[in-house]
C-alpha cells in the first residue's frame, strides 16, 4: 500500500521568481483527501507512515499553506505565492485516510482543481524507528512523527486517489462510506469495478463491463448484467403475452384418457377447485366447532375444580380457625391455671386424726 503524500522533505535551496495573486472571486472551502498509511517507495529506500504516525503528524496541518505545484515554504513570501491555507486537518474514520479542509483564495489554485488535477503533501520526519516489514513489504525505516510543511495541487500525484473536492461531494463521499461501514459489505470480487462517486476529469467512457456495480437511489448495489438480465426477461414475457394466440374452446386435448373440449377442461377444472375450496370450509368450520366444544367442556371442568378447590379450602380454613382459637385460648388462661390458689376441706374425722398425731390417743 503506498501512502498518498509527495515525499520526504528536507531543506532545499533556490528559490522561485515573487508572484502575485490573482483573485477574482471569494475564496472558497475544500476538502483534500491527501494521505493514507502505508510503505512509501523513494529513490533510495522505502518508508513507513503507520496509523498511528500519520495520527500524531495530523495536527501540525492546520495552518500550512497550499501551493501549485510543490515549492519551498518561505513565510515572507507565502502571502504572495500560496493559494489557499489549511483551516482543519483530520482523521476521517470512514475510510482511514487523513483529509484537510482547505480555504482556497486564489484564481491559480480554483483553476488547478478545475482541471481535475490532484493533491501531495509534504512534511519533514522529527522522529524515526527501525527497519521492518509491513504487509510483506520490508522497508528501510518508519517514520514515527513528523511535521507537515506545506499541501500541493499537481497533475500527477503519486496516488492517484489523492484527490480535493467541494463539500457536497465529500458530504456524498461520507455518506458512501458510512453505508458501506453500516452494512458491513466488502470491497468488491475481483474482476467487478465501482462508478466512482466524483471525478476530477471529464473521461469518455468507452466500454462498461457485465460484472460493473451500478449504487441506485437507496444505497442498493446491482450490476450491470443483473439488469440487463431483467430488462431482457421482462420483455421476453411481454412479447410472449402479446403474441399470444386465443384457444379455441371446441379444441379438443386428451384427459384421462378421453378426448375433450377445451372449455369442458375450463368447467371441469372450475367445478374441482370449487369442490376443494367447499371442503376446505367444511373442515375449517368443523375445527371451529371443535375447538369451540372444547373450550366449553375446558370451561366446565375449570368451574368444578374450582368448587371443590373452594369447599377444601373451607373445610381447612375452618379446621385452622378452630386450632388458632384453642392455641389462643391457652396462652390467655395458662397465668390463671398456674396463680389458682388449692382448696383444702376440713372435716371432723380429719381433725380427729390430727389431734392424735400431735398428742397421741387417750387411755
Amino acid at each position: 500500500m503506498r501512502a498518498a503524500f509527495c515525499g520526504i522533505l528536507s531543506p532545499m535551496d533556490g528559490s522561485l521568481p515573487n508572484l502575485e495573486n490573482a483573485v477574482s472571486k471569494k475564496p472558497e472551502v475544500f476538502f483534500a483527501k491527501h494521505m493514507q498509511p502505508g510503505t512509501c517507495g523513494y529513490d533510495s529506500e522505502t518508508v513507513l507512515v503507520d496509523t498511528e504516525a500519520m495520527k500524531a503528524m495530523i495536527k501540525t496541518g492546520v495552518g500550512i499553506p497550499i501551493y501549485v505545484h510543490h515549492q519551498n515554504v518561505d513565510y515572507s513570501t507565502m502571502k504572495e505565492k500560496a493559494v489557499g491555507y489549511v483551516t482543519e486537518s483530520f482523521y476521517n474514520e470512514a475510510d482511514g485516510w487523513a483529509w484537510f479542509k482547505c480555504l482556497m483564495v486564489d484564481d491559480e489554485g480554483f483553476n488547478a482543481v478545475a482541471k481535475g488535477w490532484h493533491v501531495s503533501n509534504a512534511y519533514v520526519p522529527t522522529e524515526w524507528g527501525p527497519a521492518g516489514t509491513k504487509n510483506n513489504v520490508p522497508y528501510d525505516r518508519e517514520v514515527l512523527n513528523g511535521t507537515f510543511t506545506h499541501l500541493a495541487i499537481v497533475p500527477d500525484p503519486r496516488y492517484e486517489d489523492a484527490v480535493i473536492v467541494s463539500p457536497s461531494d465529500f458530504s456524498a463521499y461520507q455518506d458512501l462510506k458510512k453505508r458501506e461501514l453500516h452494512n458491513s459489505k466488502t470491497e468488491p470480487a475481483k474482476g467487478t469495478q465501482m462508478f466512482k462517486l466524483f471525478k476530477n476529469k471529464k473521461e469518455e467512457v468507452t466500454q462498461i463491463d457485465g460484472d460493473t456495480i451500478v449504487e441506485l437511489e437507496g444505497g442498493k448495489e446491482v450490476t450491470v448484467a443483473e439488469m440487463l438480465n431483467a430488462l431482457t426477461s421482462a420483455k421476453k414475457a411481454d412479447d410472449e403475452k402479446t403474441n399470444a394466440k386465443p384457444v379455441d374452446g371446441d379444441a379438443l386435448v386428451e384427459c384421462n384418457g378421453e378426448k375433450i373440449p377445451v372449455k369442458e377442461l375450463v368447467s371441469r377444472f372450475e367445478k374441482l377447485n370449487a369442490k376443494s375450496k367447499k371442503n376446505e370450509d367444511d373442515k375449517k368450520e368443523e375445527d371451529d366447532c371443535k375447538m369451540n366444544e372444547d373450550d366449553e367442556d375446558k370451561e366446565k371442568d375449570e368451574k368444578k375444580n374450582k368448587k371443590n378447590d373452594g369447599e377444601e379450602d373451607e373445610d381447612e380454613e375452618g379446621k385452622e380457625k378452630k386450632n388458632d382459637r384453642n392455641h389462643f385460648e391457652e396462652l390467655r388462661n395458662a397465668h390463671l391455671i398456674e396463680a389458682a390458689p388449692s382448696v383444702i376441706i376440713d372435716t371432723p374425722m380429719a381433725q380427729v386424726k390430727r389431734g392424735q398425731e400431735r398428742y397421741g390417743k387417750q387411755a
